[in-house]
């Protein structure tokens, strides 16, 4: 799941509240060559300036006045702005501005009136970061992805240390202290070392699958230590040398399976925790749990039709601190019974419904 800090965006919501704000999706992607165009001519920025001007004309003339100011919040945040991720999501207030940039590319739109952010939190349900791992006897690389999209983080031989990779999340480097001499358990159990100092220094790696020659890959695998064993999906073989396209669609059908079973098991037990009265379904009674405060988690399916209501609830669910998963395909059947939503709750409590 791609994590953002929710901390501005949570202070955003407590601080409006019910009045009207300035979204913003912008697909930035900078390797699309519409995007490469001189500052102020991007793709981009000329399709966002036509959809304010056809919001500012469909506003009250009272509002037309403040989303005026909001623009002109937005466009100094904007000014020499530089992307670093594919899309990026500005939400507008009179008195500050919350930001995300995600790895993928998100629709554009510009909208004024209550945030709107399902399409942000079905993208981080939707896209985990996945990491892969392929070696092979003397090498490893190392790749990751949002089920679709991968690029290369790093490569290690026996001579030279894994390459630096700056960004949002900072730096990995694989320490290659490994000769090309030594025992090919004590290969195993390096890089299983190296990959447990990844996945401890970098939280938001969800997933993690190991491929290239599937007896090194194995080997590998034995040696895990158990954070990184519990994320584990597979061994996948494959060339090492596999490109970035290849290794998101060889460990795709893998993943897809991970993901589906992680929904079944998210609604396996849900009558029972209806029936303890520790879940509420349908989208009063979910709603209002999340105003009291009362919400672990809350299931949506991604049958639910109802975009207002969805919008709400993961507003709710945000300023609450409560989870949020979309569930898909047949698990969501069991949802689609309840409405569509359900909340899981941390303890029973009369609703007064």
């Amino acid at each position: 799941m791609i994590t953002i800090d929710a901390t501005d965006l949570r202070s955003l919501l407590q601080r409006v509240g019910e009045a009207p704000v300035l979204t913003l999706y912008l697909p930035v992607d900078p390797s699309d060559a519409d995007n490469q165009r001189s500052e102020g001519a991007e793709k981009w920025r000329i399709t966002m300036r036509n959809q304010l001007t056809t919001a500012a004309e469909s506003a009250d003339p009272a509002d037309a006045i403040r989303l005026e100011g909001l623009v002109a919040r937005a466009e100094a945040f904007l000014a020499g702005y530089s992307p670093t991720g594919r899309t990026l999501i500005l939400l507008v207030d009179d008195e500050g501005l919350a930001s995300v940039e995600l790895p993928i590319v998100l629709s554009q739109h510009a909208a004024y009136g209550a945030p709107l952010l399902a399409e942000l939190v079905q993208a981080m349900n939707d896209h985990r970061l996945y990491v892969t791992v392929l070696v092979d006897q003397q090498s490893a690389r190392l790749v990751e992805g949002y089920l679709g999209y991968a690029g290369d983080v790093a490569t290690l031989d026996m001579t030279s240390n894994w390459g630096e990779r700056g960004g949002s999340r900072g730096t990995h480097q694989f320490r290659a202290d490994a000769r090309a001499e030594e025992f090919q358990s004590r290969y195993h159990q390096y890089l299983a070392r190296e990959i447990d100092r990844l996945l401890a220094e970098t939280p938001e790696i969800e997933r993690l699958v190991l491929g290239g020659n599937a007896v090194e890959a194995h080997g590998v695998a034995r040696e895990l230590g158990q954070q990184a064993s519990s994320k584990l999906l597979g061994v996948v073989a494959m060339p090492v040398d596999s490109t970035n396209a290849e290794v998101a669609e060889r460990i795709a059908p893998l993943a897809q399976r991970f993901e589906e079973e992680e929904d079944f098991d998210a609604t396996a037990r849900l009558s029972d925790s209806l029936a303890a009265g520790l879940a509420v379904a349908g989208g009063p009674a979910v709603l209002a749990a999340l105003d009291q405060f009362l919400v672990r988690e809350i299931l949506v399916s991604s049958h639910l039709t109802d975009a207002g209501l969805l919008e709400k609830a993961v507003r709710q669910a945000v300023i609450s601190g409560a989870a949020i998963r979309i569930v898909h395909r047949d698990a969501a059947e069991q949802l689609d019974a309840q409405d569509g939503i359900v909340a899981r709750l941390y303890y029973a409590a009369a609703l007064g419904l």
